[in-house]
């Protein structure tokens, strides 16, 4: 079953103002649940996250006690939820294995509303972060215990890549305006580069590179670029250096 692009973005707008809580999906914080989230993940996120020397009321998470949370995957799990009763649990790293047929680095990504905008750790080697592309320049994104569900400009932020997830009937216009990505990032990777038009340009002269050196057509290496989303910035890296 699909949800309209337009109509998934009217639910996760309703949800700014909303607190953040690793692992949450929707659920009201309380310290009972603060508790069961510590039991879980306590080791992952470390002392002074769900609680601080035992006392949930002093951690982190505790600004948001009394108010609906989500952690950024859980934002898009339970607008699908809301929308269609499908629920699926993944990471980030999951939403963009379900973007099959169409997904790429962020420099590629066609603006178009309902688009999944993700954040890879090159240490953690995985999506980390993940928020809705909304149009006119915008993501709405459960952003982190400091900032809760925001919207923020996709210029400002370090996206490194989109995916179409397959669930969304994209509804809505394509921007027509280029957006230029940005590098601020607080998804735990500080490891993104700054990416615009020019990133285009170092592709074509790495893919050119690589034609001339190897003697391989170019048709060989774009269709290599198709199936690994990764795959043109290897092009870049490699390319870049003959």
């Amino acid at each position: 079953m699909t949800v309209k692009a337009s109509k998934i973005i009217e639910w996760v707008k309703s949800k700014i103002g909303l607190g953040y809580v690793y692992s949450a999906i929707g659920q009201v914080c309380t310290v009972q649940t603060l508790k069961a989230a510590q039991a879980m993940y306590g080791s992952t996120m470390g002392d002074g996250y769900f609680q601080k020397g035992g006392d949930y009321t002093k951690g982190r998470c505790a600004k948001w006690l009394g108010k609906i949370c989500y952690d950024c995957s859980g934002l898009i799990k339970a607008a699908r939820k809301a929308m269609s009763g499908i629920w699926l649990d993944v990471s980030a790293q999951g939403l963009y294995d379900q973007c099959t047929a169409r997904r790429g680095t962020i420099v590629n990504m066609p603006l178009i509303p309902g688009t999944l905008v993700f954040m890879y750790g090159t240490k953690q080697g995985r999506m980390v972060h993940v928020g809705m592309y909304i149009g006119n320049g915008e993501v709405i994104e459960s952003r982190g215990v400091d900032y809760g569900v925001v919207k923020t400009k996709l210029s400002q932020r370090a996206w490194t890549h989109w995916g179409q997830a397959p669930w969304i009937e994209f509804d809505l216009p394509a921007d027509e305006t280029k957006v230029v990505i940005g590098t601020e990032s607080d998804s735990g990777d500080n490891s993104t580069i700054k990416k615009d038009d020019s990133s285009q340009v170092d592709f074509n002269k790495a893919l050119d590179n690589l034609v001339s050196k190897f003697g391989i057509s170019k048709e060989y290496w774009t269709k290599k670029k198709d199936i690994d989303p990764y795959f043109d910035d290897l092009i870049i890296k490699i390319g870049g250096k003959l």
